[in-house]
Formats: C-alpha cells, structure tokens, sequence
C-alpha cells in the first residue's frame, strides 16, 4: 500500500490518504520504467503553497517490487520529466475518497477536533490545479495592509524588550525532526515532534482558520500581544499570516532572529529565512508569502508558553 500526502498546507496537518496495491501497481510501473520522474524529497518548489505530492510506501516488498524509494516527491517541480510526474499524479489524487482516509463529516462539523479538510472531489480539483508548475500555484504578494494595533506593532518593537537567537534551520532540518514540526513550532520556537496546532496544548484549538481564532489560540497556550515581563524570558518575536479560501485555508508562522532577517518553516519542510521570491525575509509583512496574502499581526512568545 501507498501513502499520499497533498504537501499543500504550513499550518495545519496535510491531506493524506492511502492507496491500496490494486489502484497503485499500474501508476508505480508508469513512474519507474521512467527515470527521474520520482524526485527526491527536498526537490522542487519548497515554499508557501502547493509543493506537489508525497509518496510513501506502507509495505517494504512493495517498494522493492517497483525500484522505486521509499518515499519521493511526485509533481513538485523538482522532476526531470514533469510531465510524467503530473500525469502520474493526476492518477493517484484520482484515488483519493473519504473511504481512503478521510474524516469528513468531522471535518465539516468540528475543525477543532478534525484539523482535516474532507477528502472530496473540490480539494481534488483544487490539489491539481495549483500544483507546482501550472498557472496560477506559485502567487507574488501584492503588500497588503498589517493589522498593527497595540504594542505588538512592528514599529513599536523597540518598546519592548525581546530574545533574538541565530538563525539555526539545522536544528528544524534533521529527518527525524523535519517533517514533525511545523510553523507555529518553528516560531515559538518549541520543537514538540507533534505538528502543533494553536490552542490544542490547552484543549481548545482554533474554531475556524482566520486572524482572530488563530491568534486566540496561540493566546491561550501562553503567547502575548503585548510586550512580556522579563521573567517570561526568552520572549520570541512572531508574526501570523493567514491563507484566505475558497479551497485554501491555513495559517503561517515566522520568528525573528539576530542577526535581523525572519525565519520560518513551511510546514514538514526545511526552516528558511527566504520568502516564495528566494528574497532574505526582512519585514513579513511585505516577504512574498505566496497565498498567504493576508497579515494579522506581530505577537510574542514568552517563558510560559506551551505548544502541542
């Protein structure tokens, strides 16, 4: 069997499901009588956005049966014969049924228990037309307007008394931590190996993905919209920005650092300090963020803060 992953999200958790050996032995023989087509998986675009699929066998002789590696990147824009990736991909987001992993009606009804978009026929159709080299997945930023109320501004940080550490994306980027933090882990800067979602380390995650719930989330696990005491050192500077729907619908997370440019991590992949241009992020307000064209607000992190 198959494990498929839609790489879309930084956020919250990606949709996954699972493709039995019957749907999946054809697409994989079309992917390895061509080489190249399966990519690596820190190939291609690795931004804010779409990033293409990933494929991940459950069953060892399935993956020897096929020549193939035990995990890659379908479609991502990291393939020497995108092509062929695209086609193959096509195949397999065709498989993809709320049978195949999905939770649906818990989704619909309960996002703060679900964390998951139903997988149905419009997050197929969004999933393949934004992916990564087609028309329309990869946005430049119009510099939109930032809610700057409060201390938190990004003006009136020298108000406030903060901790900046040196960049240090080795710390995010090994295989055993990568793929199990997040933005919002990176940014409070609390490596937790559980994909942390806002509000869930106090029982009450995000009700709906906008600026106020998420930023209430993060309230509740401790973070501050004002300047922190400095008992509550180390006090990190983050911002939140948010990806407006229909179809896509997430959240994004950066931290300060010192030597004075911003980092983050998009999602499972590697922490950065550059926006979806490649350009040093030095203000995130006005970074190419990709979808993510709404900016709430600067926050803290603080001492007492707990993310799960």
């Amino acid at each position: 069997m198959l494990k498929v992953t839609a790489d879309i999200f930084s956020g919250r958790p990606n949709p996954e499901w699972v493709v039995d050996e019957a749907q999946a032995a054809p697409i994989l023989r079309e992917i390895s009588l061509s080489s190249g087509v399966a990519a690596s998986l820190d190939s291609g675009f690795q931004g804010l956005g779409n990033r293409g699929l990933i494929v991940e066998f459950l069953d060892d002789r399935f993956a020897t049966d096929n020549g193939l590696p035990n995990s890659f990147r379908l479609a991502g824009g990291g393939s020497a014969q995108e092509g062929l990736a695209m086609e193959a991909a096509e195949k397999l987001v065709a498989t993809m049924t709320p049978e195949a992993g999905g939770h649906p009606a818990a989704a619909s009804a309960n996002l703060a228990e679900a964390g998951a978009l139903p997988l149905d026929k419009p997050l197929q159709k969004f999933i393949l037309e934004t992916l990564p080299g087609r028309q329309g997945s990869v946005v430049t930023l119009e510099p939109s307007a930032a809610e700057e109320s409060g201390p938190a501004s990004f003006a009136a940080q020298a108000a406030c008394t903060i901790e900046v550490g040196a960049f240090n994306p080795g710390f995010w980027n090994d295989a055993a931590h990568i793929g199990k933090n997040n933005c919002y882990n990176y940014a409070s800067n609390r490596r937790t190996d559980t994909f942390a979602q806002p509000g869930r380390a106090m029982g009450h995650m995000y009700a709906a993905i906008n600026c106020a719930e998420v930023t209430n989330g993060a309230v509740r696990d401790g973070a501050s919209l004002d300047c922190a005491p400095a008992n509550q050192a180390p006090r990190w500077y983050m911002a939140l920005v948010i990806a407006p729907g229909p179809g896509f619908v997430d959240y994004h997370w950066y931290r300060k650092s010192k030597e004075g440019f911003w980092g983050h991590k998009p999602g499972g992949t590697a922490a950065r300090n550059t926006d979806n241009s490649g350009a040093i992020i030095f203000d995130p307000r006005t970074a190419n963020r990709g979808p993510y064209t709404i900016f709430c607000r600067f926050m803290f992190a603080q001492k007492k803060m707990i993310v799960k």
